[in-house]
């Protein structure tokens, strides 16, 4: 995983795995700016300086570098995605983005690249104008620092609308565990940290209808954030 390096080679320049809630952002910023516009090729180069001064968060050139680090780190890993049915285990290979336009630096102290352009891979681009509910960018802003809360928020837009209307659905603690944090050897510890998640993430859904029960999460029909078409 790399990209051509400072000094045009034929060698290889490791740019390492994508963390943090940067790459969230940015996945979240791609995928509106692809339902906007129906392309499946990105201009980043002043769209993504916008969107982070929309959010609120700094546009110092030192925090836009980060952002494109970022990007570059997005771009070069590879996604595999594995679900347990019955007796056996099916992977999944996830390609988000088949193109990425990049600027060398311009000098050796400069180790970030500068996306211009980046391309969405046809499964992905597809499956967001099909599936994708938008966020709300006030949102994102107040959960911009907060990993596990961006993700429980983004899963909730995308679950909430999806249950059948005067049902609900039940998510064990497991199950819970499994997606959002794993890192948690003992069940109790991750459920306290999941709770105080809930409560920042309810606060910016307030559509959201859920229930804390001692089995796990109870989930109820919801309005999405910002409604779409297909919700109203």
């Amino acid at each position: 995983m790399g990209f051509p390096p400072v000094r045009r080679t034929k060698k290889w320049q490791p740019v390492g795995l994508p963390f943090g809630t940067k790459p969230r952002l940015i996945l979240a910023h791609l995928s509106t700016q692809a339902i906007k516009t129906q392309k499946r090729v990105i201009e980043v180069e002043r769209s993504l300086t916008g969107f982070v001064r929309r959010l609120g968060l700094h546009t110092d050139g030192r925090s836009i570098r980060t952002l494109k680090d970022q990007l570059t780190r997005l771009f070069g890993a590879d996604f595999q995605l594995g679900r347990i049915q019955d007796d056996h285990v099916k992977l999944t290979k996830a390609i988000l983005l088949s193109g990425i336009n990049l600027w060398f630096p311009k000098t050796e102290q400069q180790r970030v690249f500068w996306p211009t352009e980046v391309e969405l891979s046809l499964e992905f681009f597809e499956s967001l104008l099909s599936h994708a509910v938008p966020l709300d960018e006030q949102a994102l802003a107040k959960l911009a620092n907060n990993a596990m809360a961006f993700d429980v928020y983004t899963w909730l837009t995308q679950r909430l609308h999806r249950v059948p209307t005067h049902r609900q659905h039940l998510i064990p603690w497991t199950s819970l565990r499994d997606q959002f944090g794993q890192g948690y050897a003992h069940i109790w510890d991750f459920r306290q940290r999941f709770r105080a998640t809930l409560k920042l993430v309810q606060e910016v859904y307030r559509e959201a209808k859920l229930e804390d029960d001692p089995q796990g999460l109870i989930l109820y029909h919801s309005k999405p954030p910002i409604p779409t078409s297909s919700s109203m």
